[in-house]
């Protein structure tokens, strides 16, 4: 028969590896519970950068992430982009966007939607512009190649001017979001938008065509229209931006989200 002192310690030991055990079990369990946060989470990110010398030193970096986690009911919208150029040792763009939307399908068209949004644009005069907005959303056309969806609710909108003053409004949004894939390599997109309140209203518009040009290459350009009908003082009217985009897809085992890495040649015109 075993010692006593040898059976207590064999007790012991497979407390321990139990104790072991438990404790892996529950930090794997942590780990896989993480990544059922990014389950249905499907996007894009792109990033670009260009610089040249000689009769002028142009420095720039362009990026942007967009995505979606679609549910039963729900659906999440997160978008970030940034660009930022510097000429001849001045930075002559440096604007930022952030924005988060949550939506609610009533039906299979139907769907209320909120939006929260966070801008920084020092050369449109304002140091931060946040806006909420909630209302309806209708998906007018909802087929494999084609996605039309319009949106419209009331607004609000605070802005922080760099002269250290601010303003808050009272706004209406309204939007689209146009989605047409021509052919199995050519896709045309279409968004727009508008808040609409007194003082300053601003109208966004982005068309892009993208095309394939073979295996998980494609190229795209865009062509982005910002007007605000009263900016401060110093500031023009009308900003337009134009991408071209080389943009190669990876997708994630593990996440199953999609990315695509963008070099890009911008040209900015004010």
């Amino acid at each position: 028969a075993p010692l006593p002192g040898i059976h207590q310690a064999q007790s012991n030991h497979l407390n321990m590896v139990n104790d072991v055990t438990q404790t892996q079990t529950c930090c794997l369990k942590k780990f896989a519970d993480q990544f059922v946060l990014f389950d249905n989470w499907s996007g894009e990110g792109q990033i670009g950068a260009f610089r040249s010398t000689g009769n002028s030193s142009n420095t720039g970096v362009s990026a942007g992430l967009n995505l979606e986690r679609r549910g039963i009911d729900w659906r999440h919208k997160l978008t970030a982009l940034a660009d930022y150029q510097r000429t001849n040792g001045v930075t002559t763009r440096e604007q930022f966007l952030f924005a988060y939307e949550p939506n609610y399908q009533l039906n299979d068209r139907l769907f209320i939607y909120g939006l929260g949004q966070y801008e920084r644009d020092r050369f449109q005069g304002f140091s931060s512009r946040i806006s909420a907005s909630g209302g309806l959303g209708y998906r007018v056309i909802d087929t494999d190649s084609t996605q039309l969806s319009v949106k419209a609710g009331p607004a609000y909108r605070r802005t922080s001017f760099l002269n250290g003053a601010s303003t808050s409004d009272i706004a209406a949004l309204a939007a689209l979001d146009f989605d047409w894939r021509v052919s199995d390599t050519i896709k045309v997109t279409q968004d727009a938008s508008a808040f609409v309140q007194s003082g300053n209203s601003t109208y966004i518009s982005t068309t892009g065509l993208e095309a394939g040009l073979g295996g998980s290459l494609s190229a795209r350009i865009a062509y982005a229209v910002e007007h605000d009908t009263n900016p401060p003082a110093g500031a023009v009217k009308t900003d337009t931006l134009t991408r071209f985009t080389l943009i190669t897809f990876l997708i994630g085992s593990i996440t199953e989200q999609e990315y695509d890495v963008a070099f890009e040649v911008l040209i900015i015109r004010k």
